[in-house]
Parts: C-alpha cells; sequence; structure tokens
C-alpha cells in the first residue's frame, strides 16, 4: 500500500546485457522489459517510455524533442507519438564499437586525454498497455496508425568528458517516422 499518493502499482525490471570481443571491436546486445502491474495506463507514475533519452529504455531516433506534431501527427490520436508509451516496454538493442582513442591498451590510438568511440546502432522497442497483446504487434510497419514496435539504425560517436560524463552524439533513422527521416540527437548519458 502506497505511503504517500493513490498510485497501486508493482513495477518489474528485467535487464540483459552481453559483450563480446573480436578486437578491435566490441559487440554489445542489450535486452529490457520494464513493466509496471495493476497501473493506470493514464498515470504519469505508471507509464513507461520509449521516447526520453535520460530513460532507461530510450531508442534513438525517437526523442520527445525531436517531434514536429504539427507535420507528424496525422490522426487525433497522434499514433507516431503515442506508440512510444504504456503501462509495459521492452527494448532491444545491439551496437558495433570501435574503440578509437583511449589508453594503450583501450584504444586504437593512444590518447587518454579524450576516450573517443565509434559505433553502429541498431535499437528495436516497444510500448503497450495492461490488456494489450504484444505478440499481435510484432510487425514491422514503416507508416501506419497501428501501435507497432519502433526500430532506428544509425552510426554514432560517444566520448567521455572528465572521465566521468558520457556523452553521446547519434545520426538516427528512425523507421516508424517517415516524415522526419534520419536526424541527429544527442545524450548525456553512461553507455551500456
Amino acid at each position: 500500500a502506497p505511503r504517500i499518493g493513490t498510485d497501486n502499482f508493482i513495477s518489474v525490471l528485467a535487464d540483459y546485457r552481453r559483450y563480446f570481443f573480436p578486437r578491435p571491436f566490441t559487440l554489445a546486445i542489450r535486452g529490457m522489459f520494464a513493466g509496471n502491474f495493476g497501473g493506470d495506463q493514464g498515470r504519469v507514475f505508471s507509464r513507461e517510455s520509449l521516447y526520453y533519452p535520460y530513460y532507461r529504455g530510450f531508442v534513438r531516433g525517437y526523442n520527445y524533442n525531436s517531434f514536429d506534431f504539427g507535420e507528424e501527427c496525422r490522426d487525433a490520436e497522434c499514433s507516431v507519438y503515442t506508440r512510444l508509451f504504456g503501462t509495459r516496454a521492452a527494448l532491444a538493442s545491439a551496437e558495433i564499437r570501435l574503440p578509437l582513442l583511449g589508453t594503450e591498451v583501450l584504444g586504437l590510438i593512444n590518447f587518454p586525454y579524450l576516450p573517443l568511440e565509434l559505433l553502429g546502432f541498431a535499437d528495436v522497442g516497444m510500448a503497450w498497455n495492461e490488456g494489450d497483446d504484444p505478440f499481435k504487434m510484432l510487425k514491422f510497419e514503416r507508416d501506419t496508425v497501428e501501435r507497432v514496435p519502433v526500430v532506428s539504425v544509425g552510426p554514432a560517436a560517444r566520448f567521455n568528458l572528465l572521465g566521468y560524463l558520457v556523452f553521446e552524439i547519434y545520426y538516427a533513422y528512425p523507421f516508424q517516422r517517415p516524415q522526419k527521416g534520419g536526424h541527429f540527437g544527442f545524450q548525456l548519458l553512461p553507455g551500456w
């Protein structure tokens, strides 16, 4: 029972990561599920999302601030946007990383003052609500008003500032946003 407030739900988080090291590259694979069971889909605290760059389930190319609601919303519900949140969310990501600058052991070029890695990525995420069957939504549709998985691919560069902040700049092509097309974005977040 909540001590403060009226929201009452159970949160579940499952996060799996695996790394392979075919030198000089690193292949990183991640799968994640976040769900709020018993939560109301209209309540902010019981909602998971795929569009906040500082959130655990971020899909590059679908940042909230990159939406032009007047241009991209063709239906009353703005499905290109509303498909990014629900009471449950799943995400899968793959990255192939090349450590360009770093220490003598960890980088191709010995320059430890600004560690830099170049990478290619593929992200796929899906959000749904209690009562929805996520397996019926598993289809690759580029231009639809249905709730489908969102997919993006692209290159990125990630560097470490002062040994503390990880800054990533990326160019994402979001397949389920045909009006937007490829675009740049950035995030301050530790890499996974």
